[in-house]
């Protein structure tokens, strides 16, 4: 994380906006929309510059999600024994929610049956068509 922290303070204002927005986005263009870079503005960096931003990017988008799955694997024995001791609890609805939570993640919940019908309560009318004109 420190050689990150360096790279990431040599870089310039606008470039370290489009990195923090870019670690966030799915796109380069709703990147450099949301820091107010216009696109010819970024495309007038070197493609070499962008794919090395784009990379540190990447490279903080892994590591703040390994960060966080670390924290939640350092404390789910903790959550589990809490909804454990939830279920002493002498408060029915706690009981239930910690009981429900337990069966939910260990068992799976509860499927619910749906009825669809069409209009009016009538038949579900299905029309397919396909474009043979493409070619496969």
């Amino acid at each position: 994380m420190d050689s990150l922290r360096n790279e990431l303070d040599k870089l310039q204002e606008r470039e370290l906006a489009y990195v923090m927005a870019r670690s966030k986005g799915l796109t380069d263009k709703s990147a450099y929309t949301e820091c107010g870079i216009s696109r010819s503005s970024f495309y007038g960096w070197e493609e070499d510059r962008r794919q090395y931003l784009n990379e540190i990017a990447q490279r903080i988008k892994r590591e703040a999600s390994f960060r966080a799955l670390m924290i939640l694997q350092d404390n789910a024995e903790k959550a589990a024994e809490t909804i454990g001791n939830l279920m002493e609890s002498r408060n029915e609805n706690i009981k239930l929610r910690a009981s429900q939570d337990t069966l939910d993640r260990t068992v799976g919940k509860a499927t619910q049956p749906v009825e669809v019908s069409g209009k009016d309560g009538g038949k579900i009318v299905v029309n397919l068509s396909w474009d043979d004109d493409e070619p496969e």
